[in-house]
């Protein structure tokens, strides 16, 4: 991995003092990258890929600042939860002729969107694999015993502790006997387990994955953006962000996509099929004449900080800052100055696994007037996750979602909507402003790790609230029992708004 060095890094600490106002935070406020070093044209390195690793001196200043400051600052004053009246528009309860506007209005602005995705992370969840091309409907493209296993293997891939590796494979944290008299330690059969349940993993992933009903959300995304771009007669640019883990297994399913999207089956109706599929292949031949790959492959990996010290700890993996580094890396490989230049105004963050109805809810972004809309979901049983709050700001009050561990311990609790991570943004707002830490446990060692949030957005600039479905613009996908629960269910709801639009679109 080739290292540069950085003209300087200046961060702002997580959470950093409320402002009075609507200020635009300073440019210099983020983490200066080493995409500086690069000259004039870098659209072939999306393609590519650019992955570096920081410099020590990157990491000694970051260590500085968690020393200074600590992991979080706690939120004071005035803080509210988000219930119903706060929302701009609520999907769950809308009536079909304000949903109609919603989704006409959407389809007027739908050219002015760029979709960007980000699929940079292994899923730790699923066992290490790319989350990206997991089909949705893998259970029912296994059979019933290989779906078992597939759960089962996943479950002892992505454990915890050495001895919950065990306790999966065997029913106790001891060793077999057997193992016990070739004298390896539980650390170092457990790491075999691991690495043959991935084995098993991505053999089963591969096997579902050559079925033609195979849905992952790289095909759904691209069907959505195929077919609302011919619906509008504009085209809606969309890339995947990428880390260098994920890069080439991303790049070469786009790559096969191309050149064997005509096999898969899309809809169940033969007519719906043909025109989604009509629909891609005129997207497809746009992306090439633009020289679109649909792929963003530009990150600095980080090792993580030790707690106690801050010093890098060098064994752990290189990884990114996370989700709210992405408007900065657009800006600095050049991709956000293009896309203006496409007369694009506006781009939406979406998690991997999390598929929208795009017209529906750029209509709906659209008709808040605010720079910024957040898809927020009801909680409920099973349903939960990063609630939003109304923040003190300036004379009044501003949706922004924060870390939970920033918040009084009183706000844990009670909540009744939580973040999708769906955010529509304008391309004017300059990149977020702080910058925060996590904590993990690397082999039993407490240590901390750089974490930028898509949401830190809704810090910076005026943001509204849009209630979201659960089975329509979020479901769970966590695990991979829950994708044999709701994959199938999540295809057919967007089959039935493919036929939605590909009917208007012929």
């Amino acid at each position: 991995m080739k290292q540069f060095t950085f003209c300087a890094v200046l961060v702002a600490i997580f959470l950093a003092p409320l402002q009075s106002g609507w200020a635009a935070p300073s440019q210099n406020c983020v983490i200066e990258h080493a995409i500086l070093e690069l000259k004039g044209d870098t659209s072939h390195f999306r393609n590519s890929g650019y992955f570096i690793k920081v410099s020590d001196e990157v990491h000694r200043r970051l260590a500085m600042k968690l020393k200074d400051h600590g992991v979080t600052k706690q939120l004071a004053g005035d803080i509210r939860r988000v219930g119903k009246k706060d929302l701009a528009f609520d999907l769950n309860s809308l009536k079909p002729a304000k949903m109609n506007e919603l989704l006409e209005e959407g389809r007027r602005k739908v050219s002015e969107l760029y979709y960007f995705t980000s699929g940079a992370g292994l899923w730790s969840r699923g066992g290490g694999q790319v989350k990206a091309l997991i089909p949705f409907n893998i259970k029912d493209l296994l059979k019933a015993a290989d779906y078992d296993k597939l759960v089962a293997s996943g479950a002892i891939a992505s454990a915890s502790s050495p001895e919950d590796v065990l306790k999966l494979a065997y029913g106790t944290s001891d060793l077999p006997a057997a193992i016990v008299r070739n004298g390896t330690t539980v650390e170092n059969h457990a790491a075999e387990l691991v690495s043959k349940h991935q084995k098993v993993l991505e053999k089963l992933i591969a096997q579902a994955r050559q079925n033609p009903r195979s849905m992952n959300p790289i095909d759904i995304k691209l069907s959505n953006v195929a077919i609302n771009s011919e619906r509008s007669n504009t085209y809606i640019p969309f890339d995947i962000w990428t880390s260098e883990q994920t890069h080439d297994a991303i790049r070469t399913y786009l790559s096969e996509f191309k050149s064997g999207f005509k096999k898969k089956i899309f809809h169940d109706d033969p007519v719906h099929d043909a025109k989604i599929k009509n629909a891609i292949q005129k997207y497809l031949k746009e992306s090439d004449t633009r020289g679109e790959t649909h792929v963003f492959g530009f990150q600095e990996g980080y090792h993580a900080l030790d707690q106690a010290t801050g010093a890098p700890v060098r064994e752990t993996p290189l990884i990114g800052e996370g989700a709210g580094m992405a408007k900065d890396y657009l800006e600095k490989s050049g991709r956000a100055a293009e896309l203006k230049r496409m007369g694009k105004k506006t781009w939406v963050f979406e998690n991997i696994e999390v598929v929208t109805d795009l017209p529906l809810a750029m209509g709906a972004h659209s008709k808040t007037r605010k720079p910024v809309s957040v898809i927020l979901v009801p909680q409920k049983e099973g349903y939960s996750g990063g609630s939003p709050f109304l923040v003190p700001k300036g004379s009044g009050h501003n949706l922004e979602l924060h870390e939970m561990s920033a918040l009084p311990k009183a706000f844990a609790e009670g909540n009744e909507f939580f973040n999708s991570n769906t955010i529509f943004q304008s391309l004017e707002l300059p990149p977020p402003s702080n910058i925060g830490f996590e904590v993990k446990t690397f082999n039993g060692r407490k240590v901390v790790r750089v974490k930028m949030n898509a949401g830190d957005v809704t810090l910076d600039a005026p943001t509204a609230g849009i209630g979201g479905r659960i089975g329509v613009e979020y479901e769970n996908f966590k695990n991979y029992k829950e994708f044999g629960q709701n994959g199938s269910k999540l295809i057919d709801t967007f089959r039935d708004i493919w036929a939605r639009d590909v009917a208007v679109a012929h």
